[in-house]
């Protein structure tokens, strides 16, 4: 098409040039013959033949010029064609290559799959039998064994868990555990339905547990439970087996016994902890056993006055005769010192809170034993030491520990005073109730002295450190 293109534009050039040269001679003869009518040598058209031959050279110049132009534009689109042509064909036999290397690729990736797919087809014909099995096994097994969805409801459900719950498995199926066999709270107020949505979302913190579980009927059973966490190849917990036994009251009893005497050696090791740190104190300042021991027998008849839970009392009894172990770090002379203390010989004293604290910190009891006796000088009103923590922010065996402290103190003689007595610490108290003291414990403590309830015991020794 280019090359038509071009052939036709040449024939036009040449037709313009065949009109140019005649319009041109024809002019040509009109002046010639206007201007030099007599002129015999316009008459041998000598003229006319030298103009026509200037004429026909200048335009076969430039024809053969456009011509060579032309040919020369034709080589070099050849040349080109023919690089083309050229890159053409090694890009096809490229092409060809790679579509050899893939189609080899695909037919070893085909292979592949079909082996992939047939090892597959075989594990999941071996997991089906095996599960087959697995059914069957769990249905006769004499244990609870049920599964659990990520939202926490039933799959499967054997035999014996039917039996034992009075739900068959189309009826339980497909609902949640919470409110069919697994209360929303137990008899102790333990919330299970947040127990179960855990046990769901860190099923390895739950791997043997024991709640208690309830029947069709309301009856409530403890079972002890054996948990699986079944995982996806991405490790996202798919399902949850659980297997459990129903314990007897048997087990039960063993349990609470062996529970109780694990307690008991548990107060036992703590009362030997206890006498240990009593008796070391005794050896460095003798005159303080008696101190806490009456601090302690006065926090003991509050609590019971107050009606303070039974667990906590222990942890009273211990703080209290422990609450000036501080002590021991302040040196001899200062604490038998028979006349008033300057205030730096105070301010050593007011430290031993936060000593008593660095010795029992480090010691294993079940109870911030350590805490309260930090806190036992410290004040409602944010006014004691040494943190000067207020209200609710003292704990309450250490608001109990307080006023008992403050009344034995009191009511026995120091080195360099005599004893102020009962009633004069009964004043203390009433005075500063619920500004110093919490009024309850205020209260309670007033009415056991008042009313006869409650009379120290003497014990040896200068009882005066407070």
């Amino acid at each position: 098409m280019e090359k038509n293109r071009r052939l036709s534009d040449l024939v036009v050039r040449l037709l313009l040039v065949a009109v140019i040269m005649i319009i041109g001679l024809t002019g040509f003869e009109l002046i010639k013959n206007l201007l030099f009518p007599n002129l015999s040598l316009w008459d041998s058209h000598i003229i006319t033949i030298i103009f026509i031959s200037l004429i026909g050279t200048m335009v076969a110049y430039f024809i053969l010029k456009k011509y060579f132009g032309l040919l020369n534009q034709l080589g070099q689109n050849c040349v080109d064609r023919q690089q083309t042509e050229q890159a053409l064909r090694n890009s096809y036999a490229h092409l060809e290559e790679l579509v050899s290397e893939r189609t080899a690729d695909l037919v070893k990736a085909n292979e592949a799959l079909r082996s992939e797919f047939l090892e597959h087809q075989h594990d999941a014909e071996a997991l089906r039998f095996s599960e087959a099995q697995s059914r069957v096994l769990a249905e006769e097994a004499n244990s609870i064994i049920l599964r659990l969805n990520p939202k926490g409801q039933l799959t499967f459900f054997n035999k014996f868990a039917q039996s034992l719950f009075g739900y068959s498995e189309d009826e339980i199926c497909g609902y949640s555990v919470i409110g069919t066999i697994v209360p929303e709270t137990d008899t102790s107020g333990r919330n299970l339905a947040v127990m179960i949505a855990d046990l769901i979302s860190h099923p390895d913190r739950y791997t043997i547990n024991e709640n208690e579980n309830m029947k069709r009927n309301g009856e409530r059973i403890w079972v002890s439970w054996t948990n699986k966490a079944i995982l996806d190849d991405y490790g996202q917990v798919i399902e949850i087996l659980c297997i459990g036994n129903e314990k007897t009251a048997l087990q039960k009893e063993e349990e609470r016994l062996d529970r109780q005497q694990k307690l008991e050696m548990i107060k036992k090791s703590l009362d030997e902890t206890t006498v240990a740190l009593l008796s070391s104190m005794e050896q460095k300042i003798p005159f303080t056993t008696g101190h806490q021991k009456r601090v302690a027998q006065l926090a003991g008849a509050i609590a019971g006055a107050i009606d303070l839970p039974e667990k906590q009392l222990d942890r009273l009894n211990i703080s209290a005769l422990l609450h000036d172990i501080g002590m021991m770090h302040i040196p001899y002379e200062i604490l038998t010192k028979p006349t008033a203390l300057t205030e730096i010989e105070y301010l050593m004293i007011k430290v031993h809170p936060q000593v008593g604290y660095a010795i029992l910190k480090g010691m294993e009891f079940p109870w911030p034993v350590a805490e309260i006796v930090l806190q036992h000088h410290e004040r409602l009103d944010g006014s004691g030491y040494p943190k000067g923590i207020s209200g609710w922010d003292i704990l309450l065996p250490a608001r109990i520990l307080a006023v008992a402290d403050v009344v034995e103190a009191m009511a026995s003689p120091r080195p360099y005073r005599p004893a102020r007595g009962i009633d004069a610490a009964l004043k203390e108290l009433t005075e500063n109730k619920g500004i110093l003291y919490e009024e309850r414990i205020v209260d309670a403590c007033v009415k056991l002295f008042t009313a006869g309830e409650f009379q120290f015991e003497v014990f040896p020794g200068l009882e005066w450190v407070r």
